[in-house]
């Protein structure tokens, strides 16, 4: 899981392994949620009040961005509407070395960006990704893979 703060919102990255979820079941999503918030208070963060989160998932996992709505001064519940984006999808802006990793990769030239698409990873190379990466998802994921050059053989060892 790795976990950002952006303009006062969580971006919580889960990866496969952690994000497998029925989206089709309502209990098993309220449940996953709820454990979810519990482990985030476990690291740090003040989980009570209400929240809309939206989903985007891809290949490798789900990106939550979380936002709190309204603010529950005097308990400590949750209220959660959750929905799920219609963008599917990643890419990972390249902003650091990641070696080799590159030759297993689809790899695109946006804008004079380096983006990569993981082909087949473990779990460390995922993890070096994550590391050196940003994450690209929703509408910009979009427009990037629309407008972007596929310059994957370049990269061929």
């Amino acid at each position: 899981m790795k976990i950002d703060v952006v303009d006062n919102n969580l971006i919580v990255f889960l990866n496969s392994k952690k994000f497998n979820v029925d989206f089709n079941d309502k209990c098993v999503l309220e449940d996953y949620f709820k454990n979810l918030f519990f482990e985030l208070n476990d690291f740090g963060y003040d989980m009570n009040g209400s929240y809309d989160i939206e989903v985007f998932i891809g290949d490798y996992g789900a990106v939550l961005e979380i936002s709190k709505t309204d603010v529950y001064d005097y308990c400590d519940a949750v209220d959660m509407k959750i929905s799920i984006s219609k963008y599917k999808g990643f890419l990972f802006l390249v902003n650091g070395n990641i070696g080799t990793l590159i030759n297993s990769c689809k790899v695109y030239c946006y804008n004079g960006d380096i983006y990569v698409l993981p082909n087949d990873v473990d779990f460390i190379d995922y993890g070096i990704l994550m590391e050196n990466c940003s994450l690209i998802y929703g509408k910009e994921y979009f427009k990037i893979k629309r407008n972007c050059y596929d310059i994957s053989e370049c990269f061929v060892d």
